[in-house]
């Protein structure tokens, strides 16, 4: 097989992903890491069935152990919530297409989503230092900048003797009318959000309002209640985004 013919292999396999495909077969760098944290996440939305349409796929070229493609890929997913909504996605892949070459062949490195290139719209938190709120420890770990609207996946810790519960999270926005109007829309879950004593558990918010890829930094506040005896504990997370040096491969550097 031509090194043309194996990149676009390894693309359509990506393209054609299902759950429980290993992620490191169709995907590599910060955007596999990206992937793997959310993958098998308890509460997070379930797709029943997904299509990918390729209407226009061409490797434009390649440069050692990068090969950069032009693509029209359609995506159409529907899902379901753990309390039994169906939801439909629908998502445009296009270029630039970046795959790498690994030790077990090509893999997709970035590409872009519905206009935004992912490598671009993604922060990994996981050497930053936590926050903590009494007993509660907070550690972000990503946040994905999307068309579509804001991700924030964070671990909380209870130290506490009794059981928490994750209330409400809000993430400041950019008003319509300027930076100095400032917008705080309600987040909606989709991982876990109560964490027994003495636990460990993964949350997700998203945010229905897309942020700007030139935002400084991201600042998330977290509403929660500690049960019996009643208690309520805000807890705020201040993240650089713009700040934040993008997550980068080689190939994404000449790309």
């Amino acid at each position: 097989m031509t090194d043309e013919a194996g990149v676009e292999a390894a693309a359509r396999a990506c393209f054609a992903a299902r759950r429980g495909t290993p992620l490191d077969a169709i995907l590599t760098g910060p955007l596999l890491r990206y992937a793997e944290l959310f993958d098998g996440l308890p509460g997070f939305l379930h797709p029943l069935v997904w299509n990918a349409q390729v209407r226009h796929f061409r490797v434009t070229s390649l440069d050692g152990d990068a090969a950069f493609c032009d693509c029209d890929v359609v995506t159409v997913g529907d899902y379901s919530t753990p309390h039994g909504l169906r939801l439909r996605s629908v998502g445009r892949i296009t270029a630039p297409l970046v795959l790498e070459r690994t030790r077990a062949g090509w893999r997709v490195a970035d590409y872009a989503l519905n206009g935004r290139r992912l490598l671009r719209s993604i922060r990994l938190y996981e050497a930053r230092e936590p926050v903590h709120v009494g007993d509660l420890t907070l550690a972000p770990l990503a946040v994905e900048a999307a068309a579509y609207g804001t991700v924030l996946l964070l671990e909380i810790t209870n130290s506490t003797a009794h059981e928490v519960v994750v209330e409400q999270a809000t993430i400041p926005g950019k008003g319509r009318i300027g930076p100095l109007l400032r917008s705080r829309e309600y987040a909606v879950f989709a991982g876990e959000r109560r964490i027994p004593p003495g636990r460990t558990r993964e949350v997700v918010a998203v945010r229905d309002a897309a942020q700007p890829l030139t935002v400084p930094r991201l600042r998330p506040s977290l509403r929660l209640r500690r049960l019996e005896p009643e208690a309520l504990m805000n807890g705020e997370l201040d993240l650089p985004f713009a700040d934040a040096p993008e997550p980068t491969l080689a190939a994404y550097d000449r790309a």
